[in-house]
């Protein structure tokens, strides 16, 4: 063994001996006997600094049906939604302008807007957004023009995206001042144009082109310029964990450090979880005992509330079968729309079925002859969407009880949307969005001829009215108020659409967060406000090692 060296032998010898001053030498030969004097002793105060405790939040949520995508029909549900509003950047907000991501957003004079070089004539309309300055992505990346211009390509170039009409209005997205001043070129007048550019999407991290828009958020979202940021996604133990996005630059970050979210998939499992205080607030679709069991739980308040989807079924007008508006209207008259919307939703308990067709005068003889040249009518549903899949399959079982042959198909969202425009399905049943006034002119607006999809009009109707239609509500010549209406009612009259079930969820309040109001009924919104709650308890701290230390008693497992 190496024999210490003097240096290191001396720093071994005790402080007290130090103090006396008889270290000299690393000598082998003992030293002159110390002399004695008296120590003089120094109190030295030591302060041990805690690190700050980490506050977090268990939450319960619906589960994903597929990626994270907010701008994709295949995505879409509260929990997506919910995400994007706590991570992605809009240039609106429902109150406004969103100062924390825009200096302004305003349509310039015509006078100081010309024609680009080759452009047949001067814009309808210019929008200039100034993003502001400080604005940046988790990443510290820079929030962008780009991320603008990708938002556009992916909504006017990919299959099954929610509310396209307004994109499909931009001639072109010119960028200046270092990315952040933002010219935005239509083709025409857009009263609509607040609804664009909501829950942008990283751009440098993504393909320039947009190529990649319905994959790009299939597991993660990679960067947020939030007030969270995604730390992880799995699927598996049903949890996505947020955490607290330090790079946000804007006032009022997120009061909560920790955001963990994790799925619903028993009524009872939940319950017990609210119970030991497992699961802060609770936001999902029910089931038949669910306002029952939560309802016991002391303390805990509850609140439904009715959602912005409605499940429904889509005729395809490029259909061989259903192309006719008689063979449509036989249809949607067979469809027993309370059976089919308690078979969906699996149960009885708050149930919001839509409105029963108008009953069938006569025997549905254009249909049967359209079935019985072409074979089968096939009715497409997304397997994951535990929904959508057993009403497609209820209805085909109750036309064959009718006499006609039919099948449910399942086939992904995306894919269902060529399907429709190639005419090799014949319905589909799934979610409808309600909106603002672009949603709704999506719905009936034709898509261009070099198209091999169709978006937000899935049953691909285009009729002289119905463009005449999507422009008016664009425009604003039919008033934003009456464009719902006015949709919804072209809708019925050439029987494209068959509503069955309004989305209606159960929020649960229970102990360990402090949120906008101290009753949940005065709430203006669930999860997706979350980076304004406070918690009522700090969670977790870094121990000196680095580990997790649980500063208070642990909860008990879910039963």
């Amino acid at each position: 063994m190496r024999t210490p060296s003097c240096r290191a032998a001396a720093t071994r010898i005790l402080a007290p001996v130090l103090a006396l001053g008889v270290l000299s030498s690393c000598s082998a030969q003992p030293g002159p006997p110390p002399i004695v004097e008296e120590p003089t002793t120094t109190e030295t105060a030591t302060t041990t600094v805690q690190p700050a405790a980490r506050t977090e939040a268990n939450v319960g949520v619906q589960p994903l049906r597929n990626g994270l995508n907010p701008h994709l029909a295949a995505d879409d549900n509260s929990t997506v939604q919910d995400l994007a509003a706590l991570t992605l950047p809009s240039a609106f907000d429902p109150g406004g302008i969103n100062h924390d991501l825009l200096v302004s957003a305003d349509v310039l004079p015509q006078e100081q807007v010309s024609a680009e070089p080759g452009a047949p004539e001067p814009p309808a309309m210019t929008v200039r957004y100034v993003i502001a300055p400080a604005a940046q992505w988790s990443d510290g990346s820079p929030v962008t023009g780009a991320d603008f211009v990708y938002l556009w390509r992916g909504m006017v170039s990919t299959p099954g995206v929610i509310d396209p009409a307004g994109y499909r209005a931009i001639r072109d997205i010119q960028v200046s001042g270092s990315g952040k001043t933002v010219d935005v070129i239509f083709d025409e007048p857009v009263t609509t144009w607040p609804e664009l550019f909501t829950h942008l999407l990283p751009s440098h991290l993504l393909d320039s082109r947009a190529a990649d828009f319905a994959t790009a958020l299939s597991n993660t979202i990679p960067a947020s310029a939030g007030r969270y940021m995604v730390d992880k996604v799995d699927r598996g133990a049903g949890v996505i964990a947020l955490k607290r996005n330090d790079r946000f630059w804007a006032p009022d970050p997120a009061g909560i450090d920790l955001l963990t979210l994790n799925f619903v998939r028993s009524t009872n499992l939940t319950a017990d979880r609210i119970r030991s205080g497992q699961l802060a607030f609770v936001d999902h679709v029910p089931g038949e005992t669910s306002w029952d069991a939560y309802s016991l739980i002391p303390g805990a308040q509850l609140k439904l509330i009715e959602g912005p989807r409605e499940l429904g079924v889509t005729f395809s007008v490029n259909s061989s079968i259903l192309g006719s508006k008689d063979a449509r209207r036989e249809l949607a008259s067979l469809i027993d729309v309370p059976l089919i919307s308690r078979i969906a939703a699996g149960r009885e308990r708050d149930l919001a079925a839509a409105a029963p067709t108008e009953p069938l005068e006569g025997e549905p003889e254009a249909l049967r002859a359209a079935v019985a040249e072409s074979g089968t009518l096939r009715i497409a549903a997304d397997p994951r969407d535990d929904q959508a899949m057993p009403a497609a399959r209820a209805l085909a079982d109750l036309l064959a009880r009718a006499g006609i042959n039919a099948e449910a198909v399942a086939i992904d969202t995306a894919e269902t949307a060529k399907r429709l425009r190639a005419g090799t399905i014949d319905a589909v049943v799934g979610w409808s969005i309600d909106g603002g006034p672009g949603v709704w002119a999506s719905k009936v607006q034709c898509a261009p001829q070099n198209e091999q999809f169709l978006s937000g009009n899935l049953s691909g109707l285009c009729l002289p009215s119905t463009r005449g239609l999507a422009d008016d509500i664009l425009t604003g010549r039919i008033p934003a108020d009456e464009a719902r209406a006015a949709v919804s009612e072209t809708l019925r009259r050439e029987a494209v659409w068959v509503p069955l079930l309004g989305e209606r969820r159960i929020m649960v309040l229970g102990e360990g967060i402090i949120g906008p109001a101290p009753q949940l009924e005065n709430w203006g919104e669930g999860i997706a406000g979350a980076a304004r709650w406070k918690t009522q308890r700090p969670a977790v701290s870094k121990n000196e090692g680095g580990a997790d230390e649980q500063l208070n008693e642990p909860e008990p497992a879910a039963g």
